[in-house]
């Protein structure tokens, strides 16, 4: 058929299509703000004996979780904790026994035993933050070394954008009540003001605490006031990388945008021959929509407003994903409209509220705040450039070598995604039995595979592209 009669059926289908996309993120952005709560951290405070003495002496630490955070983490776990009675005690116990690991040495190889003493529920944040705490005072059988190593991934395996704060505390007569307090006083005052003499932060791909960093701060503190250290730009950068490349949903999320831009390039060169890159223009302006869209969330986060229930926002950011695959399965090499940008826009700014409510623990404000935005919205740019560069490409040789493949490839991938994306609905509600959840995560996981295949195929089509030019009885450059 041809593409004068093709492409009004398609702008029309784009037009029907957008609007829908456009009406249900709407509905779900207004939906889920109603009686939103930002998401809480973990902390784990070390217990400091002798904080002021030449021989500081470490051997406990209280472990601070919400619980709506532990069940998105293990489904097993209960969503709501009213009692803490001890078949709850040993649920959890069973958890943290898989995600703590304190090793001797850190060559990590002698893993040493830790108990768990004491356990307590921490209902001071229900109201403000719709959940309650879990804390766990944990032990070691004796002090620990300068050599000592604690890994801890509670939460960060599964739940990617969670965040866990490492504060030291000086022993106190109850140190999970003090613990406690640190913990509240830290949501509304300065680390000083809040008695912590030195913190960091634990995520995804950085779960381990080296002691000799511990005892090294101890050691500062004798000699000089010690404050929170301030996170470098690049640190921030760090973090933006990070927040997409860590992500399997946020990858998904762009490779659903690049799918159809092989075909945009390919109508512009044939209907224009040269200059027919001008066409990545669209892309550049999507990904650009969904940083601006991330930025304007994490802004309205450190203001306060409009943060999400971290179950919705996990929720939603599924089914946007969803939305962008049911979009990208279809043949077109029409550029989206600007009814489609607003909805990347708005799609944005529902991915940056998982990550926005770490800002409201980060004790930053006015400019150092927007610097620190800035740093890290620069490396969430610099991330989707990057996967751009490494993917793209791909898609168009695969696209104009084997138009059929590429269609095809088009099609089982976004479908792909599509089903992985319905799944996380599924599995963030609940509504997956543990062993299709542990299944969903495995294919999750499997994007770096299939890209290193795609590569594969790409290089293949190149090589042969190249033998056929340079083969017997054909000059140089000259074409085929």
């Amino acid at each position: 058929m041809p593409i004068d009669l093709i492409r009004p059926r398609l702008l029309r289908g784009q037009f029907y299509l957008t609007r829908l996309m456009m009406l249900l993120a709407l509905t779900l952005l207004v939906a889920v703000s109603v009686n939103a709560h930002p998401a809480l951290p973990s902390q784990l405070a070390f217990i400091v004996d002798d904080a002021d003495s030449a021989a500081p002496s470490i051997s406990r630490f209280v472990l601070t979780m919400p619980v709506d955070q532990l069940h998105l983490a293990e489904q097993s776990l209960p969503i709501e904790v009213d009692a803490l009675n001890a078949e709850v005690q040993q649920q959890y116990l069973a958890y943290l026994q898989q995600h703590i690991r304190l090793y001797a040495a850190a060559d990590e190889q002698t893993l040493m035993r830790w108990q768990a003493r004491d356990w307590r529920l921490d209902r001071s944040m229900q109201q403000d933050f719709g959940t309650n705490l879990l804390q766990v005072l944990i032990t070691s059988p004796q002090p620990l070394s300068r050599d000592a190593v604690l890994d801890v991934d509670t939460l960060v395996h599964r739940v990617v954008n969670h965040r866990t704060l490492v504060s030291l505390f000086a022993a106190g007569t109850d140190t999970i009540e003090g613990a406690a307090a640190g913990y509240q006083s830290l949501l509304t005052a300065s680390p000083t003001e809040a008695g912590s003499r030195w913190q960091q932060w634990l995520r995804r791909k950085h779960t381990t605490i080296a002691m000799s960093d511990i005892f090294d701060a101890l050691q500062q503190h004798q000699s000089a006031a010690l404050v929170t250290p301030s996170m470098s730009a690049w640190q921030y950068i760090s973090y933006g990388f990070e927040h997409i490349a860590y992500g399997p949903d946020h990858l998904m999320f762009m490779f659903c945008l690049l799918l159809p831009a092989p075909l945009w390039l390919l109508a512009a060169a044939a209907n224009a021959g040269r200059g027919h890159w001008r066409q990545l223009r669209p892309l550049v302006l999507q990904v650009s929509c969904f940083t601006f869209g991330h930025m304007a969330s994490l802004l309205l986060a450190a203001a306060g407003i409009m943060l999400l229930p971290v179950l919705w926002t996990e929720v939603a950011v599924a089914l946007t994903i969803a939305f962008t695959a049911l979009l990208a399965m279809r043949a077109s090499a029409v550029a989206p409209s600007a009814s489609g940008y607003l909805v990347i826009l708005i799609f944005g700014l529902i991915h940056g509220s998982a990550f926005a409510e770490i800002l409201q623990h980060m004790n930053q404000q006015g400019w150092s705040l927007v610097l620190s935005l800035l740093a890290f919205n620069a490396g969430v740019e610099m991330m989707q450039l990057l996967l751009v560069v490494a993917v793209l490409p791909v898609f168009y040789i695969l696209a104009r070598h084997s138009p059929r493949l590429f269609r095809s490839l088009q099609f089982g991938l976004a479908a792909f995604i599509l089903l992985v994306a319905c799944g996380w609905v599924l599995q963030r509600l609940d509504w997956l039995a543990l062993g299709w959840s542990d299944l969903l995560d495995d294919l999750s996981a499997q994007l770096p595979a299939l890209l290193l295949l795609l590569w594969s195929v790409a290089a293949a089509f190149l090589v042969g592209d190249l033998l056929a030019r340079f083969k017997p009885g054909r000059g140089v450059g000259q074409p085929g």
